[in-house]
Protein backbone atom coordinates (compact mmCIF):
# COMPACT_ATOMS: atom_id res chain seq x y z
CA UNK A 1 0.00 0.00 0.00
CA UNK A 2 1.27 3.45 -0.91
CA UNK A 3 2.16 5.86 1.83
CA UNK A 4 0.44 8.55 -0.24
CA UNK A 5 -2.81 6.75 -0.95
CA UNK A 6 -4.94 5.74 1.97
CA UNK A 7 -8.25 4.02 2.34
CA UNK A 8 -10.11 4.59 5.53
CA UNK A 9 -11.90 1.30 6.04
CA UNK A 10 -12.70 -0.36 9.35
CA UNK A 11 -12.04 2.74 11.40
CA UNK A 12 -14.67 4.77 9.59
CA UNK A 13 -17.75 2.98 10.78
CA UNK A 14 -19.37 6.33 11.23
CA UNK A 15 -21.25 5.94 7.97
CA UNK A 16 -23.55 8.61 6.76
CA UNK A 17 -27.09 7.40 7.35
CA UNK A 18 -28.18 8.08 3.79
CA UNK A 19 -25.14 6.48 2.21
CA UNK A 20 -24.21 3.32 4.11
CA UNK A 21 -25.27 1.07 6.91
CA UNK A 22 -23.18 0.65 10.08
CA UNK A 23 -21.97 -2.71 8.73
CA UNK A 24 -20.57 -1.06 5.59
CA UNK A 25 -17.68 1.29 6.38
CA UNK A 26 -17.11 4.22 4.10
CA UNK A 27 -14.27 3.83 1.57
CA UNK A 28 -12.35 7.07 1.16
CA UNK A 29 -9.50 7.37 -1.33
CA UNK A 30 -6.85 10.08 -0.91
CA UNK A 31 -4.74 10.74 -3.98
CA UNK A 32 -1.54 12.77 -4.25
CA UNK A 33 0.30 13.76 -7.47
CA UNK A 34 2.42 10.59 -7.62
CA UNK A 35 -0.62 8.31 -7.32
CA UNK A 36 -1.93 8.94 -10.84
CA UNK A 37 -0.36 7.34 -13.92
CA UNK A 38 -2.83 8.83 -16.39
CA UNK A 39 -6.28 10.36 -16.76
CA UNK A 40 -8.46 9.64 -19.77
CA UNK A 41 -9.55 11.81 -21.50
CA UNK A 42 -6.64 14.20 -21.28
CA UNK A 43 -6.29 17.66 -19.79
CA UNK A 44 -7.08 19.37 -23.10
CA UNK A 45 -10.66 18.02 -23.13
CA UNK A 46 -13.19 20.86 -23.37
CA UNK A 47 -16.31 20.86 -21.23
CA UNK A 48 -18.52 20.34 -24.30
CA UNK A 49 -16.79 17.02 -25.11
CA UNK A 50 -16.90 15.97 -21.46
CA UNK A 51 -20.62 16.71 -21.36
CA UNK A 52 -21.23 14.88 -24.65
CA UNK A 53 -19.51 11.80 -23.13
CA UNK A 54 -21.93 11.93 -20.16
CA UNK A 55 -19.22 12.94 -17.67
CA UNK A 56 -17.34 9.65 -17.86
CA UNK A 57 -13.59 9.49 -17.28
CA UNK A 58 -10.90 7.11 -16.03
CA UNK A 59 -8.01 7.56 -13.64
CA UNK A 60 -5.20 5.01 -13.92
CA UNK A 61 -3.53 4.39 -10.57
CA UNK A 62 -0.49 2.10 -10.38
CA UNK A 63 -1.49 -1.11 -8.62
CA UNK A 64 1.22 -0.66 -5.98
CA UNK A 65 -0.11 2.83 -5.15
CA UNK A 66 -3.79 1.83 -4.93
CA UNK A 67 -4.73 1.11 -1.33
CA UNK A 68 -7.06 -1.80 -2.07
CA UNK A 69 -5.32 -5.01 -3.15
CA UNK A 70 -5.96 -6.05 -6.76
CA UNK A 71 -4.23 -9.45 -7.04
CA UNK A 72 -5.46 -10.18 -10.59
CA UNK A 73 -4.31 -6.82 -11.94
CA UNK A 74 -0.92 -6.54 -13.64
CA UNK A 75 -0.17 -2.82 -13.76
CA UNK A 76 -2.82 -0.13 -13.13
CA UNK A 77 -6.14 -0.03 -11.34
CA UNK A 78 -8.67 1.82 -13.48
CA UNK A 79 -10.79 4.12 -11.35
CA UNK A 80 -13.90 4.87 -13.42
CA UNK A 81 -16.40 7.70 -13.14
CA UNK A 82 -19.78 6.34 -14.24
CA UNK A 83 -21.92 8.16 -16.80
CA UNK A 84 -24.72 10.52 -15.92
CA UNK A 85 -28.09 9.41 -17.24
CA UNK A 86 -28.94 11.90 -20.01
CA UNK A 87 -32.56 11.96 -18.80
CA UNK A 88 -31.74 12.59 -15.12
CA UNK A 89 -33.52 15.63 -13.68
CA UNK A 90 -30.29 16.77 -11.97
CA UNK A 91 -28.09 15.98 -14.98
CA UNK A 92 -26.51 19.46 -15.29
CA UNK A 93 -25.56 19.55 -11.62
CA UNK A 94 -24.09 16.04 -11.72
CA UNK A 95 -22.09 16.78 -14.90
CA UNK A 96 -20.72 19.93 -13.24
CA UNK A 97 -19.66 17.94 -10.14
CA UNK A 98 -17.87 15.40 -12.35
CA UNK A 99 -16.24 18.18 -14.35
CA UNK A 100 -14.90 19.74 -11.13
CA UNK A 101 -13.47 16.38 -9.99
CA UNK A 102 -11.98 15.78 -13.46
CA UNK A 103 -10.32 19.23 -13.44
CA UNK A 104 -9.08 18.76 -9.86
CA UNK A 105 -7.46 15.44 -10.75
CA UNK A 106 -5.69 17.03 -13.72
CA UNK A 107 -4.53 19.89 -11.45
CA UNK A 108 -3.20 17.25 -9.07
CA UNK A 109 -1.11 15.59 -11.81
CA UNK A 110 0.41 19.00 -12.61
CA UNK A 111 1.29 19.54 -8.91
CA UNK A 112 -1.01 22.57 -8.69
CA UNK A 113 -2.77 21.08 -5.66
CA UNK A 114 -1.54 18.70 -2.95
CA UNK A 115 -4.29 16.09 -2.89
CA UNK A 116 -7.80 15.01 -3.77
CA UNK A 117 -10.14 12.89 -1.66
CA UNK A 118 -13.08 10.95 -3.00
CA UNK A 119 -15.34 8.04 -2.12
CA UNK A 120 -15.19 4.63 -3.77
CA UNK A 121 -18.13 2.45 -4.68
CA UNK A 122 -18.35 -1.04 -3.19
CA UNK A 123 -18.87 -2.89 -6.43
CA UNK A 124 -19.36 -4.45 -8.81
CA UNK A 125 -15.79 -5.79 -8.80
CA UNK A 126 -15.03 -5.41 -5.11
CA UNK A 127 -15.18 -8.32 -2.71
CA UNK A 128 -14.62 -8.53 1.03
CA UNK A 129 -11.95 -11.00 2.16
CA UNK A 130 -12.07 -13.26 5.22
CA UNK A 131 -10.64 -10.44 7.36
CA UNK A 132 -13.42 -8.06 6.29
CA UNK A 133 -11.15 -5.98 4.04
CA UNK A 134 -11.97 -4.99 0.46
CA UNK A 135 -10.17 -6.66 -2.46
CA UNK A 136 -10.61 -5.85 -6.15
CA UNK A 137 -11.47 -8.89 -8.22
CA UNK A 138 -10.13 -7.25 -11.39
CA UNK A 139 -8.45 -3.95 -12.27
CA UNK A 140 -11.62 -1.86 -12.02
CA UNK A 141 -12.82 0.40 -9.24
CA UNK A 142 -15.56 3.00 -9.38
CA UNK A 143 -16.18 6.40 -7.90
CA UNK A 144 -19.15 6.26 -5.53
CA UNK A 145 -22.37 8.06 -6.48
CA UNK A 146 -21.62 10.45 -3.62
CA UNK A 147 -17.94 10.84 -4.57
CA UNK A 148 -17.63 14.37 -3.18
CA UNK A 149 -17.02 15.55 0.39
CA UNK A 150 -15.57 12.42 2.01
Amino acid sequence: MSVHAAVVIGAVLVALASHATPSEPELVLSLTPGDIARIRPGNETPFESFDRDWGQFEVLVPKDRFPIPAPNCRRNVILRMPAVDPDASDREHRIEQRWQMFRSLHELTRNHIDGVQTRLARGPYMEIDDDGKPVLEYCNAYFAKDFLDP
